[in-house]
């Protein structure tokens, strides 16, 4: 587990080579678009620049859920601008979950949608969507990510199961075998699993223990005294 730690950090390293000139590059370009008045030009490049800021900074291990739903709008909203009416993202969240108070891992649901645009939704011919599902129940806060694209065969999502019990760094579906060595790591009670029926979509279902930002405040407080 600390050579994929050491794995992960090597990679960020590597892509973090440079940032102010590809920030730069991204605002030349931002203001041609805004010179030109290519205003959905010009909103994308903010997308854009904004998830790579949070993407290559230096982010806490926990962030709130609010900063993780904006930045899967901020991915979405690239996406939709390439793929049109062909991929919709849908939303259900728990009115009892107060997002701006509950940590969860850093930049750990993007990838999972993207793993489901990519893999789920992009072989298949027609449109697809994905719902993406938040809630909490007896201290313990389910995600849920399903789509309704061409799903697996039995035989490769027995494969994919086992690939995430050893976390492989390279490969088909990275993304995913990151969040699940990252979810992992962080707390020994987190689980991920992934259900899947060829030609009808795939279901990735984390559970994870609730943290509230003012209850890991005074875990801190009380580790310091």
């Amino acid at each position: 587990m600390q050579n994929l730690l050491e794995r992960e950090k090597l990679q960020l390293l590597r892509s973090q080579i440079n940032p102010h000139f590809l920030f730069n590059t991204i605002n030349v370009i931002k203001y041609t678009a805004q010179e030109e008045h290519a205003e959905e030009t010009d909103a994308l490049l903010s997308s854009l620049a904004r998830l790579f800021r949070y993407a290559l900074a230096d982010n806490e291990v926990q962030v709130p859920l609010s900063r993780e739903i904006q930045i899967v709008d901020e991915y979405y909203s690239l996406y939709k601008a390439r793929f049109k009416e062909k991929m919709s993202l849908y939303w259900d969240i728990s009115p009892s979950l107060v997002l701006t108070e509950t940590l969860v891992p850093s930049f750990f649901l993007q990838p999972l949608v993207e793993n489901s645009f990519k893999h789920g939704l992009g072989p298949k011919e027609s449109a697809g969507s994905v719902w993406l599902t938040l809630e909490e129940r007896d201290g313990i806060l389910f995600v849920q990510v399903r789509d309704d694209g061409v799903g697996m065969k039995n035989e490769d999502l027995e494969a994919l199961r086992s690939r995430l019990l050893d976390s492989p760094v390279t490969g088909e579906h990275i993304g995913l075998y990151t969040v699940a060595a990252r979810l992992k790591l962080l707390d020994a009670r987190c689980s991920l699993k992934v259900s899947s029926e060829e030609g009808y979509g795939t279901t990735i279902s984390i559970e994870m223990p609730l943290v509230l930002k003012k209850e890991e405040e005074e875990d801190d407080q009380d580790t310091d005294s």
